[in-house]
């Protein structure tokens, strides 16, 4: 366990940017947008994914992907799903 704690804090995290597509394996996925959202008692960033899949006739997954914003001071906003309406 210990090794794996220290890897973690040891590793570079990898920032992306607007629409950087991430693959691992034959999974994808990249943000198209995020737009701040005015509400009636707070400012919500709304981020919209763009998921994909290479596969072809096998399910795929992908473990521990954690999403969130940072803003320019580093702060790091936590991400609250929502479901889409396509």
């Amino acid at each position: 366990m210990g090794i794996v704690v220290v890897t973690s804090l040891l590793s570079p995290r990898r920032v992306v940017t607007l629409g950087e597509v991430q693959c691992s394996d034959d999974w994808c996925i990249s943000v198209t947008s995020i737009m701040p959202v005015t509400t009636a008692d707070d400012t919500v960033i709304e981020v919209v994914f763009r998921l994909s899949s290479r596969a072809r006739r096998v399910p795929q997954r992908e473990r521990f992907v954690v999403a969130y914003v940072l803003d320019g001071e580093g702060r790091r906003y936590e991400a609250e799903p929502r479901p889409a309406t396509i």
